[in-house]
Formats: structure tokens, C-alpha cells, sequence
């Protein structure tokens, strides 16, 4: 098994502020998978889990390495893990 290391950035995107009223409590995820040496990994599984609610939300990282995750509750503490 590939070790991988996740960069992840948590954004809130304009799109989401627009999108406020409709969504108040919600967040977008966005991130990078690379290995050890800085390669990207493309494909790579990715799961979030809540721990407050048990509640798991999976993306697969593009040809780029990159993903994203959008509506994410903001209440509650996040795992996240990178598989290939």
C-alpha cells in the first residue's frame, strides 16, 4: 500500500457565500494528494468522516491529484484518509 499524504485546504468559495442563505452551515473541502516525494497521486480514494455523526463522504482526486468536497456540514470533527 502507497503511503499517501493529504494536503487539504479548507476553502469556503465565493459560490458558497452566494449560497449562504441557502446553506448556512455548510463548507467546501478542496485538496491535493501527493507522496512522499511531492509526486501527485491521481485517482487516489478519499474518504471524510464525521465523527460527531457518523455521516461519510467520499471524492476521488483528479489527473491533477486534486479534490473537493462540497455541502459538508461545519458542525462536528473530520478524519480524513487517502487510499490508491
Amino acid at each position: 500500500m502507497l503511503a499517501l499524504r493529504v494536503a487539504i485546504v479548507l476553502l469556503l468559495s465565493p459560490l458558497m457565500v452566494a449560497l449562504r442563505a441557502q446553506t448556512p452551515d455548510t463548507a467546501t473541502l478542496q485538496g491535493s494528494v501527493v507522496d512522499a516525494t511531492q509526486v501527485v497521486i491521481s485517482g487516489a480514494r478519499i474518504v471524510l468522516a464525521n465523527e460527531l455523526t457518523g455521516s461519510i463522504r467520499q471524492a476521488v482526486s483528479d489527473g491533477a491529484g486534486r479534490f473537493s468536497v462540497v455541502c459538508l456540514p461545519v458542525a462536528g470533527r473530520y478524519s480524513v484518509s487517502a487510499t490508491k
